[in-house]
């Protein structure tokens, strides 16, 4: 049997299963008949299996090579003595901001807010620009894991909170980028003890990859038809 790494994450999309290396920042897909060949031999495979798992005793030659190819880049391993953390699964997006507001962020308040917000701005720079993502995203999930769900209520404050973060960002002089200002945004409502999760997705052909940060089923920082296009692959 092999196991998925404690940084692998992985889904099914068209015609590919697309891994997450978190570890090493990578992104990477195999064509759905090769993967469906190992994942029988996969401990705990975290997708449901797509047709009866094979009665033999021993993988297949081509299974095996591509559960070695998997190993050399980290992915999979044969060792099961490092535990995975439990998977976080995001709903299903249902709604975005332009559902319950008229304007997507029409709120504006005072000097806190606004300096919050560039501080959180700040701090997302500096992150991306000298931290691994990985240690960006394990911190984050140490702070969040202990937590419930967020609530309804919690769930209009961080809309609430991020109309006034979108209404101030363009002041910042940086391009809009998913991962920064996911992150950034992520910073400023945990300021307020607001968590809600950080949703990485993927689509294919073409392959593109995208984040967002949803609040239950309510998106934050995206239009709702936008991630719809994108399964995802890992929720923080």
């Amino acid at each position: 049997m092999y196991y998925l790494s404690r940084d692998a994450f992985v889904c099914m999309t068209g015609r590919y299963y697309v891994f997450l290396d978190l570890a090493r920042d990578a992104y990477f897909s195999i064509p759905r008949g090769d993967m469906e060949q190992l994942t029988p031999w996969i401990h705990e495979w975290p997708l449901a299996p797509p047709n009866e798992p094979s009665m033999s005793t021993q993988a297949s030659e081509a299974a095996t090579a591509l559960a070695e190819e998997l190993m050399a880049v980290g992915v999979l391993r044969e060792d099961p003595a490092e535990p995975r953390p439990p998977t976080r699964i995001c709903p299903t997006a249902a709604s975005d901001l332009t559902t319950i507001w008229a304007s997507p962020h029409p709120i504006r308040e005072g000097f806190l807010p606004f300096a919050t917000i560039c501080a959180s701005l700040i701090s997302a720079t500096l992150s991306l620009h000298f931290t691994p993502i990985g240690l960006i995203v394990d911190a984050i999930k140490k702070r969040k894991y202990a937590l419930p769900s967020i609530s309804p209520l919690e769930q209009d404050s961080a809309a609430r909170l991020t109309g006034v973060f979108l209404n101030y960002r363009p002041l910042f002089p940086s391009d809009y980028r998913c991962l920064f200002d996911s992150l950034a945004l992520i910073r400023f409502l945990s300021r307020f003890d607001l968590y809600p999760d950080w949703v990485f997705g993927v689509r294919g052909d073409p392959f593109n990859a995208h984040c967002w940060i949803q609040a239950g089923a309510l998106v934050l920082n995206d239009d709702l038809e936008h991630v719809l296009h994108y399964t995802p692959i890992m929720t923080v």
